[in-house]
């Protein structure tokens, strides 16, 4: 039998297997040696290897907000934030076994994490939701 997941729970999951993947997955292709091709992911690999170390983190920590004000954009719409163009109604994200809505408070979650607020105290905190 599978655990009840919790909205922190969720958005943990969603922070390894899409985000910190994304990051992992990109910085892999960055650090890749240069071949002949033109491809866009080599041209991209050939200006990232010319900067110096200062800018190769300056460009990775743009990334990294991007993906992360990305994430958290999507997270704004499940909560019902704001709706999209033609929208006309708010959307519930649950599992199809089980009554408890997952969203509401997923943006939040995703903010207080980026933060670095404490884990445990976020999962007490939205337990009962």
């Amino acid at each position: 039998m599978q655990k009840k997941i919790n909205p922190v729970d969720l958005v943990l999951d969603i922070k390894r297997d899409i985000y910190l993947e994304h990051i992992s997955g990109y910085e892999k292709v960055l650090n890749t040696p240069i071949t002949d091709s033109a491809d866009t992911l080599t041209e991209g690999a050939r200006f990232y290897q010319s900067l110096d170390e200062n800018q190769r983190n300056v460009l990775l920590s743009l990334m990294r907000n991007s993906i992360s004000d990305t994430i958290s954009s999507v997270f704004a719409w499940l909560d019902g934030v704001y709706y999209l163009e033609n929208q006309t109604e708010n959307i519930e994200l649950k599992f199809e076994q089980s009554p408890d809505k997952l969203n509401g408070y997923l943006q939040d979650i995703w903010l207080a994490i980026e933060e670095g607020d404490n884990i445990e105290e976020l999962k007490k905190l939205y337990e009962n939701l």
